[in-house]
């Protein structure tokens, strides 16, 4: 994929998200628990596609775009996720524990 097209990927889950997002007056939490849900969703839809289909040139495809999307899911839990429950959680260890295994996840 190129530069332009991850850009336009991330431009288009962001507006997804946007849209899906709770009400102003919900509380961040919620927010960001919507935006990664929806997320969540993005990223899963080609992983299903991706093994119902036989073509060689699309799975390379899909793995391109599987790729971008868990960039950007990782990006959401660690810039709007996990600052947002860890403002209402009274455990200061539960999110920087994810935060541990994010990074690991990335290796």
């Amino acid at each position: 994929m190129t530069k332009e097209q991850v850009e336009g990927r991330i431009e288009e889950t962001a507006a997804d998200n946007t849209k899906s997002a709770t009400s102003p007056s919900a509380p961040k939490t919620q927010e960001a628990t919507a935006l990664w849900s929806r997320n969540h969703k993005v990223v899963i839809n080609p992983f299903d596609e991706y093994v119902k289909i036989n073509i060689k040139s699309r799975k390379k495809s899909l793995v391109s775009q599987i790729c971008v999307d868990l960039t950007i899911h990782s990006q959401v839990k660690e810039e709007i996720l996990f600052p947002a429950v860890n403002a209402i959680l009274k455990d200061k260890r539960l999110v920087p524990q994810a935060i541990v295994k994010q990074a690991r996840s990335k290796v």
